[in-house]
């Protein structure tokens, strides 16, 4: 049977990213620590961190960048660690140098490149399966649970973490299943809109909406010389967790 030209490039696509996956590839299923924010009472928040080697949604506005960036610089500090991010998108159109103001070193970032979302979900899988990553970052809109449920496992099982990045409001199988679902908006002087340059300091409105093990709240959040930091001091933090057991640590 002959191919066509668009399913060839396809083939040859998928063969590509498969390669460069086992060229990284080592022992999955590895149990990862949590990452850190370094800042007490947001860790306190998600119950002593972020978990890792699993899914979490992180919700922005459309034609508004700061959802990426908060989610370029979470890359940043997982990948830090170990491994490489795999960034999975409709178009490949990420602002190289805003992902650099994050903190994501672009040598090492894979981009695959999926007009249809079952192939954003199939790379993402196939990444997050793999263990070969330090994260996994997909651009899908519409997620159904079952496709939500097997991106999870696919995370548990290499132990690598997923974020799915959204626009608007999504309601769908990703909500129930993800560890956390945020929302971020840039604060002032925050992240970059349309694709321009994000300043030196990045500062978002991180609201934590849902966390399994863990309480919502909203922070001011920056990053800034490789490290995370409330944006206007102790004024950024919740009011709930101001008077919580946190409230004495030092640093936050």
């Amino acid at each position: 049977m002959l191919k066509l030209p668009e399913e060839e490039k396809k083939l040859s696509d998928i063969s590509q990213l498969r390669q460069q996956l086992r060229s990284l590839e080592r022992a999955g299923g590895q149990v990862r620590a949590a990452y850190s924010f370094g800042l007490p009472r947001l860790d306190l928040a998600l119950g002593g961190g972020l978990a890792t080697g699993c899914l979490h949604e992180v919700i922005g506005a459309a034609g508004d960048g700061a959802a990426t960036g908060f989610v370029a610089a979470l890359a940043a500090g997982l990948v830090n660690r170990e491994g490489a991010v795999l960034w999975c998108l409709p178009r490949p159109d990420l602002y190289g140098p805003g992902l650099a103001a994050a903190g994501l070193d672009v040598s090492r970032l894979i981009l695959a490149a999926a007009e249809r979302a079952a192939d954003c979900l199939w790379a993402m899988e196939e990444g997050a399966r793999s263990g070969a990553l330090a994260a996994v970052v997909g651009e899908v809109d519409k997620l159904s649970l079952t496709a939500a449920r097997r991106l999870q496992l696919a995370s548990e099982t290499g132990g690598v973490t997923s974020f799915l990045l959204r626009t608007g409001v999504p309601a769908d199988g990703a909500a129930a299943i993800a560890v956390t679902r945020w929302r971020i908006a840039a604060a002032p002087g925050g992240a970059g809109i349309n694709g321009q340059p994000w300043p030196e300091v990045s500062c978002w409105q991180a609201e934590l909406l849902r966390c399994r093990g863990g309480r919502p709240g909203t922070w001011f959040l920056s990053w800034h010389e490789g490290a995370w930091r409330h944006a206007a001091g102790d004024l950024a933090v919740a009011a709930p967790f101001c008077d919580g057991p946190a409230a004495a640590e030092a640093g936050a």
